[in-house]
């Protein structure tokens, strides 16, 4: 949310701008913003004031209705500070749903401690947040805060809506500059109703009215993507002597580099014990592979949030010396091991994360938020994640993979795109093997062979001790009647790791008997895409971010005295989401089941979103079906 997002600020307490009376009845909300709605904005006003590049000053006005409990955290604030702010004043407090003042928000209400993450060593950032607690529901909570900030970084994005099942009455934003300093601005996915107003050159404001709640969607483009949004950055930046230059990608990049300039560099005694090796190796990519090998057995990732923003890594030195980094930290001391070496490579700023939001690659200003290596070749590039000590070399994994990235080069900034992993390196090649008695138990062994972007579903297997493996093993193939009797992991590779799974189990009662007839499923031990419900009002495009082929192969053996009396027929469907073959075959006394599933990956429009679910049924319908054995 808009506090959430940017009020870096001490807490002021003792103002008294809530005077008793009735104050945002929930009456007062129009009835098309309480469909699907957990919580309504009321009124949300950022006022936003430029003093220099060193210096901004905000004034916050939010006010929140909550609904349910399980939207109660929109109505948590959550204050970030640093030495950098100072502020003015600020309160809150909380009404009933008639409008009535329950209580006005004083120091005792508030929790504070450091902004530091498990993953974090030391940051110079503290939170004060309060969690209001009402008896009843719905309540509304109101804040104020005026405050502000120097030595800034990065200018706050304006979302009105930020959550699902969240409506927007009212919700403003003012960005005053003085002359020369009116910032860029990127605007996204704004009504056509929005009020625009001001000069667009000391003064301009947006104000959005009546936006209603969204529903969340599966397998959508995410809520900030389709959402009103407004991107604002400086043209310039001037912190602690450091100027730059960004409102291109490569002056953005020129800043950021400075940064890091004279921090690759590392003393003898911390390449030493790599010198010989590495120096006696030939080819280029195997020195590469042994000094990242090296940097993942001797350093660990702890985030260190201090210095510039968090934008400045610590010294090559220092990683070496402690044994830890943040990314920025750990992917520069891997530059300087292999600057050491006669190797060139890149940091590189990014956007991370399994979902991540889609950076506008014509608007130069600060979306990442995560830094990894890029080693050019001569005829490729290798790309290293630096904070996860298990990665195979040369693989980005989902985390990074086919995004925006910016390259910090001495010159400038170098705008680049990570690899994209296509279907035919994500596969999944599965061998069952069932064994059925006449009683209808089934002994199983299934090998699976996972492969790119698919490697990713059995990782944390890797890391996991024997009962522990067991135990997650079950979760999975979780039927009745089922006993495990062993399963074994194991992963190989680089740039395409892979990872293999043998898994042995029991099944009592497998197939169902009625009367001489034995009935098989097919699909219990097959991977399946799942299942969607069709949704004839769907607003958004159908995502799929995974490209993959699943081929499977299934031995049946017929129990003595059975024969076969019906068989799934072959299939064969193809459209635009993917394909899939099936076919099964009788051979004496086994059954040979194929099968191939091909998922494509893409943005569809949403009325397509029907014929993929569709689709899925039409997947479902065929692993299914059953065998019958006639006695």
């Amino acid at each position: 949310m808009r506090v959430i997002l940017c009020l870096l600020i001490f807490l002021v307490p003792g103002l008294s701008c809530f005077a008793s009376g009735i104050h945002y009845p929930v009456s007062g909300i129009p009835s098309s913003l309480l469909v699907n709605a957990d919580a309504v904005v009321r009124l949300d006003e950022t006022r936003f004031e430029i003093k220099s590049l060193n210096h901004a000053v905000w004034t916050e006005h939010l006010v929140i209705t909550i609904f349910k409990e399980t939207a109660s955290v929109q109505a948590v604030f959550r204050l970030f500070y640093d030495e950098n702010t100072s502020v003015k004043s600020i309160d809150g407090a909380m009404y009933d749903a008639e409008g009535r003042l329950l209580r006005q928000f004083k120091s005792d209400d508030i929790i504070d401690h450091s902004a530091v993450s498990e993953a974090e060593l030391y940051t110079n950032s503290r939170v004060k947040i309060i969690r209001p607690v009402s008896p009843s529901y719905p309540y509304t909570v109101e804040y104020y805060a005026e405050f502000s900030r120097r030595k800034i970084l990065a200018y706050p994005a304006w979302t009105p809506r930020d959550e699902y099942r969240q409506s927007v009455q009212s919700s403003k934003l003012v960005i005053i500059a003085d002359e020369g300093l009116f910032p860029r601005i990127k605007a996204l996915n704004l009504p056509a109703d929005i009020v625009i107003t001001g000069d667009g050159v000391r003064e301009r404001s947006w104000e959005i009215m009546d936006l209603n709640a969204m529903e969340h969607e599966p397998l959508s483009p995410g809520l900030l993507s389709v959402s009103p949004e407004i991107i604002s950055a400086p043209a310039q930046y001037n912190a602690k002597g450091y100027t730059g230059d960004f409102s291109t990608w490569k002056g953005m990049g020129l800043w950021v580099e400075s940064l890091y300039e004279g921090r690759d560099t590392l003393d003898f005694k911390y390449t030493c014990k790599l010198g010989a090796e590495v120096d006696a190796e030939p080819d280029t990519l195997r020195k590469i592979k042994m000094i990242y090998r090296y940097m993942q057995k001797t350093c660990r990732f702890v985030g260190v949030e201090i210095g510039i923003g968090g934008w400045q890594p610590v010294t090559a030195n220092d990683v070496a010396h402690f044994g830890y980094g943040d990314c920025k930290g750990l992917a520069n001391y891997t530059k300087a091991l292999l600057k050491t070496f006669g190797i060139r490579s890149f940091c590189v700023l990014v956007q991370a994360g399994r979902n991540p939001v889609t950076i506008a690659e014509d608007f130069p200003s600060n979306g990442f938020n995560h830094v990894i290596l890029a080693v050019p070749l001569n005829k490729d590039t290798v790309w290293l994640e630096c904070t996860d000590m298990s990665q195979p070399f040369g693989y980005l994994g989902s985390f990074t993979d086919d995004r925006f990235v910016l390259l910090l080069a001495a010159d400038g900034g170098i705008p680049a795109r990570t690899p994209m992993y296509p279907k035919g390196v994500n596969t999944l090649r599965t061998h069952i093997d069932i064994v059925i008695d006449t009683s209808g138990n089934a002994e199983v062994v299934r090998k699976s062979t996972y492969k790119g972007l698919q490697y990713e579903s059995v990782e944390e297997f890797l890391s996991m001790n024997a009962e522990h493996l067991k135990e997650k093993a079950k979760e999975i193939y979780n039927m009745p009647g089922l006993t495990l009797t062993s399963i074994q992991v194991a992963s190989a590779g680089d740039f395409i790791p892979e990872a293999y799974e043998t898994l042995k189990v029991s099944v009592k009662n497998y197939a169902s008997l009625t009367g001489n007839r034995i009935f098989i499923p097919l699909n219990p031990f097959l991977d399946e895409p799942g299942l969607l419900n069709k949704d004839p009002e769907r607003k958004n495009e159908l995502v799929l971010r995974m490209p993959y082929i699943d081929y499977d192969t299934l031995v049946l053996h017929v129990p003595a005295g059975f024969t076969v009396e019906s068989l799934p027929q072959s299939c064969n469907i193809k459209n635009q989401f993917g394909h899939m073959e099936s076919e099964l075959k009788a051979e004496g006394s086994t059954l040979k089941f194929y099968r191939k599933l091909e998922m494509e990956k893409g943005t569809y429009p949403a009325a397509a979103f029907n014929d993929f679910v569709a689709f899925l049924q039409q997947i479902n319908r065929q692993d299914k079906a059953k065998v019958v054995l006639k006695h």
